[in-house]
């Protein structure tokens, strides 16, 4: 399948299945887990502290992270028996191009920080010949206070010290060195959070200002009411994220799935309605499609299995 990145070689999961239980038959377990929740143990026993902090932690006691998972639980798979049923195709078209799975990672300021500098080599050669079947599919836009604006026209994410804007102006201000380098770190990193939570918030208003200055789609994160939903179509937007960020922003929260299916009816014809927060298997995917959502996104906490294949 072009464009679809799996480690294993073949990309019909049926097949990998059967590998799998022919495999079990011969004493053979899988390389790497189906359990899902021993992914998370083997995670925290992988990463480094500073990583593991950041990928596992939420706002507060972690109500929000409960309350997203939970909700996950007060809904039920119907199957419909002696349904003729060929492999289905998962295609996904969002925003005028084509994706495999309807599956993505979510931005994420520290994926390449979760990895040790020198097993990241070996992820690089591993990722030449191995596929993956996660896609970045939306471009990442900072507006900082006075209106400068940071844009990456391309797929995928860059951000913090990977951001070309600011990485071309650290590099004026220090004598051309950039913001990653050793030495740098120290005073860089603080510089970068002050760019992104200068301590004032942003307004509805201010995305008529990021519509004016980008032509390409542009995808509102965080929506959890029908009426900031609505207010998005207002507003020119192409789609919304409905997400409370994985809980890791604000504790007791509202679970966003409860917020998905009402958002999708409301405006679900004027623009793309994507998710996350919450999600661990793909049982929890299929209950976010069937609630609405074109694609779910991936966050650091859904990520454990990213984590470990690079780690080792």
């Amino acid at each position: 399948m072009p464009g679809t990145e799996r480690i294993h070689p073949d990309p019909q999961p049926a097949h990998l299945q059967a590998t799998v239980y022919a495999d079990g038959l011969q004493g053979k377990a899988p390389a790497f887990p189906y359990a899902y929740k021993s992914w998370e143990k083997l995670a925290h026993a992988a990463l480094p502290k500073t990583s593991w902090g950041y990928v596992h932690g939420s706002a507060g006691e972690g109500a929000t992270d409960d309350a997203n998972k939970a909700a996950f639980s007060r809904y039920g798979l119907v199957p419909r028996r002696l349904v003729r049923v060929e492999m289905p195709d998962l295609k996904t078209r969002l925003f005028g191009e084509t994706f495999d799975y309807p599956i993505a990672l979510a931005p994420s300021a520290r994926r390449a920080l979760d990895i040790p500098p020198r097993q990241r080599a070996r992820r690089r050669a591993r990722r030449r010949r191995a596929r993956h079947h996660l896609h970045h599919v939306h471009r990442r836009l900072h507006l900082h206070r006075g209106r400068r604006i940071r844009l990456r026209d391309r797929t995928g994410v860059e951000i913090g010290l990977s951001d070309p804007v600011f990485c071309a102006q650290w590099a004026a201000d220090h004598g051309g060195k950039q913001p990653g380098e050793p030495g740098q770190l120290a005073a860089s990193s603080p510089a970068w959070a002050r760019t992104v939570f200068p301590g004032a918030s942003h307004a509805w208003e201010d995305l008529a200002f990021l519509r004016e200055h980008w032509k390409g789609p542009i995808v509102l994160k965080g929506i959890q009411t029908v009426a900031d939903a609505r207010r998005a179509v207002e507003a020119g937007m192409d789609g919304i994220v409905v997400s409370n960020h994985g809980g890791r922003q604000v504790d007791g929260s509202v679970p966003s799935l409860d917020c998905l299916a009402p958002i999708v009816k409301a405006v679900g014809g004027k623009l793309e309605v994507l998710f996350d927060s919450g999600v661990r298997s793909g049982a929890d995917v299929c209950k976010a499609l069937a609630l609405g959502a074109k694609v779910r996104f991936l966050l650091p906490s859904s990520l454990f299995p990213f984590f470990l294949f690079s780690a080792f």
